[in-house]
């Protein structure tokens, strides 16, 4: 994660040249794999005790990030079609038993959602996760202050659909185009471009998951998003 420099002002920068001058932002929309929370860790460990073993070798971290965003059983089929519903099921069942204690939020975040919450900014949460993501926010404390949670049982199409972008901004009552998602890969940034809202690329997140390449700002650190939030 890029350490602050107490010298320079990191005010979110533009990223395009088809940047909007459109902030303040009415809401916001959060991923949470990558963006709130460090889930990595959770999933490293749970792909390398089922899934390395069928394969036949480790499954480092950055073909993780690179293979998120497809329903889970679609990442399966990538390592061993054969066998994708045992191996889904398997993998899931290990990961729920340990992404709560092995996951962390990243630095800073809990203190900029607090801010934007006593803002009165709308708040929610849009996430290719399925009903995990609810006590992982209910853990980390984070949970009422999202008005709004879109998860992957919500919605037919999974990001970079613009379903669930524009479900939450239904569900916060907002225009599209009032909301800015926040997310750290470029599948939040080709849902929130097709929704018409904001793209803001959450680089402190995942590693190298290429979000800054299509988005309009890009946030070093969270409480960058601060500086285009109403």
């Amino acid at each position: 994660m890029p350490v602050a420099d107490p010298g320079h002002d990191h005010a979110a920068r533009p990223n395009r040249a088809d940047a909007r001058p459109r902030p303040p932002f009415k809401a916001v929309a959060f991923d949470l794999d990558g963006t709130l929370v460090d889930t990595l860790p959770a999933m490293e460990a749970s792909w390398n005790a089922v899934l390395s073993p069928v394969i036949g070798r480790p499954i480092p971290r950055d073909e993780i990030v690179r293979t998120l965003g497809p329903h889970l059983i679609e990442i399966v089929r990538m390592y061993d079609a054969t066998d994708a519903d045992f191996l889904t099921e398997s993998l899931s069942e290990h990961y729920q038993a340990i992404y709560l204690t092995a996951s962390q939020l990243y630095p800073g975040v809990a203190e900029v959602v607090s801010d934007l919450a006593a803002r009165q900014c709308a708040l929610g949460v849009v996430t290719s996760m399925d009903t995990g993501a609810v006590p992982l926010l209910e853990h980390f404390g984070l949970l009422d202050k999202f008005a709004a949670i879109v998860t992957a049982d919500d919605v037919t199409k999974l990001k970079p659909d613009p379903e669930p972008v524009l479900m939450l901004a239904e569900a916060l009552q907002v225009d599209p185009r009032e909301l800015l998602v926040v997310g750290d890969s470029h599948v939040d940034m080709h849902a929130a471009r097709a929704a018409g809202a904001g793209r803001g690329a959450a680089v402190w997140g995942f590693p190298d998951s290429g979000a800054a390449d299509d988005a309009e700002w890009v946030f070093e650190q969270p409480s960058d998003v601060l500086r285009v939030c109403s």
